[in-house]
């Protein structure tokens, strides 16, 4: 299926409305989407006959760690509601991205509208609402919101927040997750995680690109502790990594960084400790390193003593960086 530009690769799901009653299509799309891709309630806005609402298409293509869903429809209202939530059996974090017609996002007292080019984030741990006025397509991605946050930080200082394409960050990141979309069939799944954690590090980095002047003042807050976060994400290889160069890479001052990350409960030395030891599990994992020593792993992510390394590693997940490696082999 091709529209708006982009091509799907091979589906595992896909269906067509058109073929489906009138009477039967809201049933349908509940089916599909409500029940088993978003968890969500669906239903037509009251202003508009029930032959305007839900005819079009579904794509979806799930692979490990993240599912790519192509949606073509008409005048949806969805609502995450805290039964849903209750009721799920995994948490995630979405971002959609609008390529036709308009739609608006609802969440943590924030409202996205969104249209051609544009996107948000938004995650499932809490109500959210999504209405499309109108005929519309959009691409979402779904991943596990565990793996985002742990890249992005408190995600609800995030959420709902238009990022437009028009702008030079949101257009590479629009772009970025088309063509990941379109070309994720002919990838490793590894590769695809890779490539998917990436592609919410620079979602995230056209979030702090936003002009905050006329943000609230916590806002504007959690750009800068996030800009932190990635610039220390970033340079995590460099064993002399300073506190004092994440706050210049913030344009914060050291003791306003450090008050930011304590309302998080976490020190800023703490944090960049946690970061180092999961990024070297995420390595020692992976098969496309398999190769790699676990010294050369270790320098990586900016330890420079072995011994020290180990340590912290059982400490963190129970089990040598040799034994974490070998149980986790295929």
């Amino acid at each position: 299926m091709q529209t708006g530009g982009l091509l799907m690769p091979r589906t595992d799901v896909f269906f067509d409305s058109a073929s489906i009653p009138v009477s039967r299509r809201l049933r349908h799309w509940q089916d599909m989407v409500g029940d088993h891709l978003a968890g969500v309630e669906m239903r037509r806005p009251s202003d508009i006959p029930a032959e305007r609402a839900f005819s079009g298409t579904l794509s979806l293509r799930a692979y490990e760690g993240v599912t790519f869903a192509q949606v073509r429809s008409a005048n949806q209202h969805l609502s995450r509601t805290p039964q849903r939530i209750r009721c799920a059996d995994r948490e995630t974090a979405l971002i959609n991205i609008v390529l036709s017609g308009e739609c608006h996002v609802t969440q943590d007292g924030r409202h996205a509208v969104l249209r051609a080019g544009d996107f948000c984030l938004y995650e499932s741990v809490r109500p959210y609402e999504i209405l499309t006025p109108g005929s519309f397509e959009a691409l979402v991605v779904m991943a596990d919101r565990q793996m985002v946050e742990a890249s992005l930080g408190n995600l609800r200082t995030l959420t709902a927040i238009p990022v437009h394409g028009a702008e030079p960050a949101g257009f590479i990141a629009q772009r970025f997750w088309q063509d990941l979309a379109l070309r994720a069939g002919d990838l490793k799944d590894y590769t695809i995680n890779r490539l998917v954690r990436s592609g919410f590090d620079i979602a995230g980095a056209a979030l702090t690109q936003i002009s905050t002047g006329a943000a609230p003042c916590s806002l504007s807050s959690a750009f800068a502790l996030q800009r932190a976060k990635i610039f220390l994400g970033e340079n995590l290889h460099r064993p002399d990594l300073s506190i004092v160069e994440a706050a210049l890479a913030a344009g914060l001052s050291v003791r306003r960084l450090q008050e930011l990350f304590q309302v998080e409960g976490l020190t800023v030395s703490g944090y960049l400790r946690e970061l180092r030891l999961k990024t070297a599990a995420r390595h020692l994992a992976e098969v496309a390193r398999s190769r790699q020593s676990i010294a050369e792993i270790m320098q990586s992510v900016g330890f420079s003593d072995q011994a020290q390394f180990s340590r912290a590693f059982r400490k963190m997940y129970g089990a040598s960086p040799r034994a974490y490696r070998r149980d986790r082999r295929p």
